[in-house]
């Protein structure tokens, strides 16, 4: 997201702009749908959550302190939430899928390809490095905020992170011996966000944010209402014109 885009919507939205409140929505959509599907697993307690975290977002905007902090701020918030859902002991299992290594033919990729490849590996790795790595790269959380969302020992934290980044990039590397070649390659946590957002979906965004919003009450037609003191005041008018008509004709 842009910072300055992010800010100018945020100040809009506090002022009342519903359009402005609804494409600050659609920009959440992305990150807040994409921790959700990572870090809980299971696509319907997923796509449950981020509808409660949008919905939400309208009200919790005051919290935010630095308008530019706001994809910081909602992606923490998504984590966070995530995190407590998958302590509860009744919450959905998640979809378990046999762990293979993607294959690549030989060639070239380019960085959203490389990206890509990435992501499918960091699926693959353990619960504990992945969900590290994901909440580094996407939710911009230091290893003191890792470990009060995981309840690591921030030590463990960086273990795991180094773990995430040493499998990755050594399976990487084997894909290097195989004939595949990739572009510069950024760090770790750059092609994860780069992933994420190649999942941006405007129209999934828009239809899930449509009605978040309550809708604006209709303009009050205000009704003309002769009040006591004017009916009070026309009765006497037209009693002194009637009277005055009176006059008239007997003087004629």
């Amino acid at each position: 997201m842009n910072p300055e885009i992010c800010a100018k919507l945020v100040q809009q939205s506090r002022s009342g702009d519903r359009r402005a409140m609804l494409q600050l929505l659609r920009l959440a959509h992305t990150p807040v749908t994409y921790l959700c599907r990572k870090l809980i697993g299971n696509e319907m307690a997923a796509e449950i959550m981020t509808r409660q975290i949008l919905s939400a977002l309208p009200r919790q905007l005051g919290a935010l302190g630095d308008p530019a902090e706001f994809e910081k701020w909602i992606s923490r918030i998504a984590a966070s939430r995530c995190m407590q859902s998958r302590t509860q002991p009744d919450r959905p299992a998640a979809e378990e899928e046999e762990a293979v290594i993607p294959e690549v033919p030989a060639g070239d990729l380019d960085e959203l390809q490389t990206a890509k490849l990435v992501e499918q590996l960091v699926d693959l790795l353990p619960d504990a490095p992945r969900v590290c790595l994901l909440l580094y790269s996407c939710a911009g959380l230091k290893l003191k905020g890792i470990a009060q969302l995981t309840g690591f020992q921030e030590s463990t934290v960086l273990e795991h992170l180094n773990q995430a980044q040493k499998v990755v990039n050594g399976q990487l590397r084997q894909y290097h011996k195989a004939g595949v070649h990739f572009p510069p390659m950024p760090a770790l946590s750059v092609l994860v966000r780069t992933a994420m957002y190649s999942t941006r979906n405007p129209k999934a965004a828009a239809l899930m944010v449509r009605d978040m919003l309550p809708k604006s009450p209709a303009p009050v037609q205000k009704k003309f209402t002769i009040t006591k003191q004017i009916r009070t005041a026309l009765i006497a008018a037209g009693i002194l014109l009637l009277a005055l008509l009176v006059a008239i004709l007997l003087l004629v």
